[in-house]
């Protein structure tokens, strides 16, 4: 491999790095149990639970669900 085609790759690499890295703590901070994002307390399902509680988003689930198949 030349020089150029391994310095594509890291800069690929980099990229999606800093791309997926924010979605996964995301992720991983929608489970706390915490309002405070620094304050990690324990792993819970709160947050979905009261989020699916409301019909006008369970119907927006089932839309985009419906639109995509």
């Amino acid at each position: 491999m030349n020089v150029k085609k391994i310095l594509k790759r890291i800069y690929l690499i980099i990229v999606l790095i800093f791309l997926y890295i924010p979605v996964l703590v995301l992720m991983a901070q929608s489970f706390n149990s915490s309002k405070l994002r620094g304050n990690w307390t324990h792993f819970t399902f709160k947050w979905y639970i009261s989020l699916f509680s409301y019909e006008n988003i369970i119907s927006a689930l089932i839309n985009t669900i419906v639109i995509g198949v």
